[in-house]
């Protein structure tokens, strides 16, 4: 399997007082994917553009190993490498992050293709990458199975072992700084929308929840999201989160809704301290 690395020269927005962003690591991956197809497939607007396919995110796992501060280096480290699974109609990009002689961090990420069907709109239908496409790939980076789905069984578990301590909701709107190209929110805000909902409920709660307070002191261990529809550009959407005391650590369950009648599922996030 084909891996590609760069450097990130260090600067003060890659971090929090906390740790590596994770809103820069969900950007610094996408990123990696579109080194990777243009060092080994072909380029981004190549691929959009003339081959009239494009990928969107099903799931999203980042963990977090060693800590890792803005003054312990100069330099991060990004290995990225890249698979299709079944027969083409899944890719999996998984990135690490190094840096001061450790692993910092590792992200995976579960794509659908999709065959776009309008250049203009970029609107587009899940279809598998075609042989022309999956040929560029080695035999060992084309795989049959599909990673199981994983935040199913963290949300069961978290509420049935965790103590519920509070819950909240807060709106937020699609403007277009929150989006991309097809005019559709960008995934790498996720972590944005997810933390301004959980800073806002610990700031309101954490004197009768002290706990809470590990929901802004406290850096994230992990972050595990599954998408079921998209965001576009002008919509009104909403965060429903729960909390919950597991084993004396944090963790908090969001639920990315429309704010329109009958409230649909956009996402399920699950952050871990």
């Amino acid at each position: 399997m084909r891996t590609i690395s760069w450097d990130i020269v260090v600067d003060t927005c890659l971090f929090s007082p906390l740790g590596l962003q994770p809103r820069a690591l969900f950007s610094h991956s996408w990123n990696g994917l579109a080194r990777w197809f243009k060092a080994h497939v072909v380029s981004f607007p190549k691929l959009l553009g003339d081959k009239r396919y494009g990928m969107v995110f099903l799931g999203i796992h980042l963990s977090y190993d060693q800590p890792l501060g803005f003054f312990d280096a100069d330099t991060v480290r990004v290995d990225a490498s890249v698979s299709l699974l079944r027969r083409g109609s899944r890719v999996r990009l998984q990135t690490e992050f190094f840096a001061a002689d450790r692993r910092a961090a590792e992200m995976s990420f579960l794509l659908c293709p999709v065959a776009i069907d309008d250049g203009v709109s970029l609107a587009a239908r899940p279809a598998a990458f075609p042989e022309s496409i999956q040929e560029y790939f080695l035999p060992d980076e084309r795989g049959e199975q599909s990673p199981p789905r994983v935040v199913p069984d963290l949300v069961s578990t978290i509420a049935a072992r965790g103590r519920e301590l509070a819950s909240g909701s807060q709106p937020f709107f699609v403007h277009r700084h929150y989006g991309e190209v097809a005019d559709q929110w960008s995934f790498t805000e996720i972590p944005c929308i997810c933390e301004s909902a959980r800073e806002s409920l610990a700031l309101a709660r954490h004197e009768d929840v002290p706990v809470l307070r590990h929901g802004l002191s406290k850096p994230l261990r992990s972050i595990d999201v599954e998408l079921q529809r998209p965001y576009f550009v002008f919509d009104s959407g909403r965060v429903d989160t729960e909390t919950y005391d597991v084993d004396g650590r944090l963790a908090m369950i969001h639920k990315l809704c429309s704010s329109q009648p009958g409230g649909q599922l956009h996402g399920t996030v699950v952050e871990r301290f």
